[in-house]
Protein backbone atom coordinates (compact mmCIF):
# COMPACT_ATOMS: atom_id res chain seq x y z
CA UNK A 1 0.00 0.00 0.00
CA UNK A 2 3.10 2.39 0.75
CA UNK A 3 4.43 1.36 -2.89
CA UNK A 4 1.21 3.01 -4.54
CA UNK A 5 1.04 6.14 -2.42
CA UNK A 6 4.40 7.01 -3.37
CA UNK A 7 3.89 6.33 -6.91
CA UNK A 8 1.04 8.76 -6.97
CA UNK A 9 3.21 11.43 -5.27
CA UNK A 10 6.43 11.54 -6.61
CA UNK A 11 9.20 13.38 -4.29
CA UNK A 12 6.32 13.32 -1.59
CA UNK A 13 7.31 12.75 1.91
CA UNK A 14 4.52 12.14 4.74
CA UNK A 15 4.94 14.66 7.85
CA UNK A 16 4.47 12.25 10.44
CA UNK A 17 6.30 15.03 13.41
CA UNK A 18 3.65 15.55 16.25
CA UNK A 19 5.01 19.54 16.77
CA UNK A 20 4.22 20.12 13.36
CA UNK A 21 1.18 18.37 12.94
CA UNK A 22 0.00 20.64 16.15
CA UNK A 23 1.49 23.66 14.27
CA UNK A 24 -0.18 22.81 11.58
CA UNK A 25 -3.60 22.18 13.41
CA UNK A 26 -3.28 25.50 14.82
CA UNK A 27 -2.50 27.32 12.01
CA UNK A 28 -5.56 26.15 10.37
CA UNK A 29 -8.13 26.34 13.27
CA UNK A 30 -6.89 30.33 13.08
CA UNK A 31 -7.96 30.49 9.55
CA UNK A 32 -11.14 29.29 10.39
CA UNK A 33 -13.67 32.08 10.24
CA UNK A 34 -16.53 30.18 12.31
CA UNK A 35 -19.08 30.57 9.92
CA UNK A 36 -20.90 27.17 9.52
CA UNK A 37 -22.02 25.93 6.19
CA UNK A 38 -24.42 24.06 6.79
CA UNK A 39 -28.22 25.14 6.01
CA UNK A 40 -30.04 22.15 6.38
CA UNK A 41 -33.17 22.86 8.77
CA UNK A 42 -33.37 21.56 12.58
CA UNK A 43 -35.57 18.27 11.99
CA UNK A 44 -36.35 18.40 15.87
CA UNK A 45 -35.75 19.38 19.35
CA UNK A 46 -33.22 16.45 20.10
CA UNK A 47 -31.42 17.92 16.94
CA UNK A 48 -31.76 21.34 18.04
CA UNK A 49 -30.06 20.43 21.18
CA UNK A 50 -27.07 18.20 18.78
CA UNK A 51 -26.60 21.50 17.08
CA UNK A 52 -25.94 23.46 20.02
CA UNK A 53 -23.83 21.09 21.44
CA UNK A 54 -22.02 21.22 18.18
CA UNK A 55 -21.65 24.71 17.77
CA UNK A 56 -21.57 26.26 20.74
CA UNK A 57 -17.73 27.28 20.92
CA UNK A 58 -18.55 29.60 18.56
CA UNK A 59 -21.89 30.85 18.80
CA UNK A 60 -22.64 30.83 14.83
CA UNK A 61 -26.21 31.60 12.92
CA UNK A 62 -26.54 27.75 12.90
CA UNK A 63 -26.24 28.22 16.88
CA UNK A 64 -28.86 30.70 16.94
CA UNK A 65 -31.03 28.85 14.57
CA UNK A 66 -30.94 26.14 16.64
CA UNK A 67 -31.88 28.21 19.82
CA UNK A 68 -34.89 29.49 17.81
CA UNK A 69 -36.05 26.31 17.19
CA UNK A 70 -35.93 25.38 21.18
CA UNK A 71 -37.51 28.33 22.52
CA UNK A 72 -40.86 27.97 19.62
CA UNK A 73 -40.93 24.33 20.40
CA UNK A 74 -41.24 25.10 23.97
CA UNK A 75 -43.71 27.49 23.82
Amino acid sequence: MTAAVTDRLPGMQWVTGLSVLQRVSAGLKVLDSGECRYIDPIRSLSHAHYVMHLHQGHCCARYEMAMRYTLEAGS
